[in-house]
């Protein structure tokens, strides 16, 4: 062989196995790359996904129980009017009364076929009548005949009144009931039903509250099937005592448990095959070693990419094939403990999220592992895609640099692992969670594609971890604070908004209906905490949940500003917050006019006959700021007919132009005194498009609320 040969051989040897191993190195350092990657994001989803299936849980958690705790209110107010029908003195008239009764049939072919409603008459006689017949049911024990029970009947039916009062339109149905411990008991009819109970005593809500002592919460009962209305309730109850501390009737509200699951959020933005439960921690019937099954009374499962609540007429049994973890959860269920496990469910790798709301009771949040790790199987899917492209295109390239130089073989191998051990240190960074690490790519090879990739992936990473369920929850639950629409009053027409500057603000408005003492009137309250996003809006519901209530009690305006601001003070004082308060009440009879300031700025009333503004001022610090602050009744003897009412908070007026002038409560006189004749929505609309030209393309820098009220002719 001659020279030349033999020199090309060894050239050829000694070139091809340094870039041999320098291929193999980098391709097995590329693997690597993609295997870390996989792994790290794979970990980082599972960790991110069980935190934010926690906060979910916990927050459709803590809203079942707001619901569970707006009923228990609505039962003392309930108990309240049923206590006044039984221990004031009886209305007259109720001898000449008739009432809807039902009485059991004889036999058991009659109660096929009637339902045994009659209508008892003045004279005790009976006759047949129907659902709609009268908006009270009452029922009696057989064994009591029900003409000796008229004079509870009458002192009883009243109550239809005194309950619907209690009863918000829009909200889901409930049954009231109402069981004498003599026997005797009272239901609402709700579009012609009710749960069908002949004696309640022998139910579990009724011994469960002669069981209550004094004081006790009202008792709840677990989810239940009531044939006569084909639907799984709850029910809650509590005794009524006499002044001795007997009980002499327990009252109780059934509602269906379907009505009160329908506002949670599927949780599709976790996993589209997200599956929830409302689960009830038993013992399993016949085991002696105490282990206990979860069952479902009502669950929600995607079915063709919608998710929606179904109630179970039979609870459906939840399992697991990890028997030990599922005990545990099973146990945390029955203990009222929350939490997160990975275990499987129905043969698939899950994460299961759970929170209480209720003895025994849990929210229950199944989501598959495989889609949670969806994102990362296809990040990991299009690497090793890249890897294998790479790795393609560097044996071609390797082939025509072998005919070539060696120095261009080793340089070229160089440019090819420089850019993949770059983007592994990126990985291992990110891994850790440091999201500010970024690769370098340089050039327009695939390598630096793939590092333009990671750098585009590292931020948007970064953007979920920062995501949180409870922002959008907090702007959801604060903005269901806010009244829908206002309430319809006759006499007044009424139109009022409130626009944000972030997902959540400080300002408030809200419309009070009264009953009692001070029926007949409306109040009107709007408010404004300093600043604005979440702790704003957590300052202006702790606000909102402290006026309802003082409201409700009675008291001048001013007397109930000085509690309001007795109890906020204890959550504000030392922390610099506070926040300014109108609130005022209309006698809608006379028109007169009573209202408060905590440091808001004064109403404007608007007289159309002679074009002049009132200022309804006072004297009153902000809600806060001193725990012993009194605050000044001011009133006006009637409002003109004609006459506007209009209540704003500060980001109206102290909207700038982008030459930086406010926008000032002269041109919200003058845009009043202009649409005043066109109706409350009219000067609405009006003053939101006046801010929108003033402001031109400035951001809305602070909250706007505005509450208009037009007194018709």
């Amino acid at each position: 062989m001659k020279l030349g040969w033999k020199l090309f051989l060894l050239l050829l040897g000694f070139s091809l196995v340094p870039f041999a191993a320098l291929r193999i190195n980098a391709v097995r350092g590329m693997e690597r790359l993609g295997a870390e990657l996989s792994e790290h994001v794979g970990t980082f989803l599972v960790h991110e996904a069980e935190s934010r299936m926690s906060d979910l849980v916990e927050d459709h958690a803590r809203l079942l129980l707001a619901k569970r705790d707006n009923l228990a209110l609505l039962l003392r107010l309930q108990a309240g009017a049923v206590r006044k029908r039984l221990f004031d003195p009886a209305p007259a008239g109720g001898e000449d009364a008739s009432f809807l009764v039902r009485v059991r049939p004889m036999s058991r072919h009659d109660r096929d076929t009637d339902p045994g409603y009659r209508l008892l008459r003045p004279d005790g006689s009976l006759s047949p009548a129907g659902l709609t017949d009268a908006p009270l049911l009452f029922t009696a024990p057989p064994a009591i005949p029900v003409t000796d029970l008229r004079p509870e009947m009458a002192r009883l039916a009243p109550l239809a009144g005194d309950l619907a009062a209690l009863d918000r339109p829009g909200k889901p149905p409930v049954w009231r009931v109402v069981t004498l411990t003599g026997g005797l008991t009272a239901v609402t009819l709700v579009d012609g039903q009710h749960p069908g109970l002949f004696d309640p005593r022998e139910s579990f809500w009724y011994r469960s509250s002669l069981a209550a002592k004094a004081g006790d919460d009202p008792v709840w009962t677990l989810p239940y099937v009531v044939p006569a209305l084909k639907r799984i309730v709850l029910t809650t109850a509590m005794p009524l005592r006499d002044a001795a501390g007997k009980i002499v009737a327990v009252t109780a509200i059934t509602t269906p448990l379907d009505d009160l699951l329908d506002e949670l959020a599927p949780g599709g933005h976790i996993s589209h095959e997200l599956a929830s439960f409302l689960v009830t921690a038993e013992q399993a019937a016949g085991d002696a070693e105490g282990e206990r099954q979860l069952l479902a009374a009502a669950g929600s499962r995607p079915i063709r990419g919608r998710h929606g609540w179904l109630t179970r007429v039979e609870p459906e049994q939840v399992r697991s094939e990890n028997r030990e973890v599922f005990t545990e959860v099973a146990r945390d269920v029955a203990e009222g403990r929350k939490g997160v496990r990975r275990l499987p469910f129905e043969g698939r790798d899950s994460l299961w999220a759970y929170a209480p709301v209720g003895q025994g009771q849990a929210l229950l949040q199944i989501a598959p592992v495989a889609e949670v790790l969806a994102e990362s199987r296809s990040a990991t899917a299009y690497v090793e895609r890249r890897i294998a492209d790479q790795v393609r295109f560097s044996g071609f390239v390797a082939g025509l640099v072998m005919l070539m130089l060696i120095p261009a073989t080793l340089l070229g191998a160089r440019t090819v692992t420089r850019p993949a051990a770059d983007l592994a240190r990126a990985a291992r960074r990110l891994a850790k969670g440091d999201f500010s690490a970024r690769a370098h790519p340089r050039g327009r090879d695939e390598l630096a594609e793939l590092g333009g990739i990671f750098n585009e992936m590292a931020p948007q990473l970064a953007d979920r971890v920062r995501m949180r369920e409870s922002l959008e929850l907090a702007m959801e639950v604060q903005h269901r604070l806010l009244p829908k629409s206002p309430p319809q009053v006759p006499g007044l027409d009424m139109a009022a908004l409130s626009i944000y500057c972030d997902e959540t603000g400080g300002d408030y408005y809200d419309f009070f209906t009264f009953t009692g003492k001070k029926a007949g009137r409306l109040g009107v309250v709007v408010g404004d905490v300093t600043g604005h996003g979440v702790g704003a809006a957590l300052l202006m519901a702790t606000a909102r949940a402290l006026l309802r209530p003082r409201a409700e009690e009675g008291g001048t305006p001013g007397e109930i500003m000085a509690g309001v601001n007795r109890d906020l003070t204890l959550d504000t004082m030392g922390t610099g917050r506070f926040m300014t308060l109108f609130y005022l009440e209309i006698d809608q009879a006379t028109r007169r006019l009573a209202w408060a300031r905590a440091g808001h700025d004064p109403a404007l009333l608007y007289d159309p006959r002679s074009g002049t503004f009132l200022e309804l001022d006072g004297r009153g610090v902000p809600l806060g700021i001193v725990e012993d602050a009194s605050y000044e009744d001011k009133s006006a003897a009637e409002a003109p007919a004609g006459a506007m009412l209009v209540i704003g908070s500060d980001g109206i007026w102290e909207t700038r132009s982008p030459e930086g002038e406010m926008f000032g409560k002269d041109r919200l006189r003058d845009i009043v005194r202009d649409k005043a004749a066109a109706g409350s929505r009219a000067v609405l609309e009006a003053v939101v498009q006046a801010l929108d030209d003033f402001r031109g393309d400035c951001p809305q820098e602070d909250d706007v609320t505005l509450v208009v009220a037009a007194f018709h002719t």
